[in-house]
């Protein structure tokens, strides 16, 4: 046997807001054509443009089976409708809270980045 395979944890609402905390700037949507809660965050330096944490939590208030879904997270251009940064997937393990925050701040500098060589920066 392996044991080296990470075990499923399971992730409640409460815990994802204490994670991406609305004073911080957080807030959570419910997209249409959606069964789980999207926490987005806006940037002040691009008009438009957030980042997005689909949260793989149903509006049951509990995340999808085992296997079925991670996190994901991207940004998005709410102007246009498309998608801005590809960001990662994350897995729902024990360190998840440490890997969402690091998959945040990747899609957070690659969204600067991008904004800044299409001179979307305010």
């Amino acid at each position: 046997m392996n044991t080296n395979l990470k075990k499923y944890y399971q992730i409640s609402l409460e815990e994802l807001k204490n994670c991406l905390q609305s004073d911080k700037g957080w807030n959570i949507i419910l997209s249409q054509g959606t069964q789980e809660y999207i926490f987005e965050f806006s940037f002040k330096s691009m008009k438009g443009i957030v980042i997005r944490v689909a949260s793989s939590i149903t509006k049951s208030d509990c995340a999808r089976a085992c296997g079925q879904d991670a996190i994901r997270v991207y940004s998005f251009n709410t102007i246009s409708k498309k998608g801005f940064v590809k960001g990662k997937s994350v897995y729902r393990i024990a360190s998840w809270e440490k890997n969402l925050k690091k998959a945040v701040m990747n899609c957070y500098n690659d969204s600067l980045e991008r904004g800044k060589k299409e001179n979307r920066i305010k």
